[in-house]
């Protein structure tokens, strides 16, 4: 259950750094949440968005947020992965022998050994 609420609040922390942007909070919903906090606009206050940051960095154990590093390396089967997933033109098309399978799982893990 843990687990499930970890990966449900990192999905929306985009969302609620980007104000909504994608719109997976529906009009209606951002206005509710505007109008029970007091806020007159759809996007929420710097206090909120550091309020729901830190408890995120708390919640995974980090005192401030993670700096990826310049060297960091990404594989280009994943980057063809997540441009078949997100659906950009030009992606390679998908194998429906896979489809099934990869429409269940939720994690995708990737080594790199030099």
């Amino acid at each position: 259950m843990v687990a499930g609420t970890r990966c449900l609040l990192a999905l929306l922390l985009p969302q609620v750094l980007l104000g909504g942007a994608a719109d997976l909070i529906p009009e209606l919903g951002r206005r509710k949440f505007a109008a029970s906090t007091g806020l007159s606009s759809s996007q929420p206050s710097d206090d909120v968005l550091s309020e729901f940051e830190l408890r995120l960095l708390s919640m995974f154990g980090l005192k401030q947020r993670p700096t990826p590093s310049r060297d960091a390396v990404v594989p280009p089967y994943m980057l063809d992965l997540y441009r078949r997933h997100s659906g950009q033109p030009g992606a390679p098309a998908p194998d429906h022998r896979l489809e099934r399978a990869a429409s269940l799982a939720n994690t995708v893990r990737s080594f790199h050994h030099e």
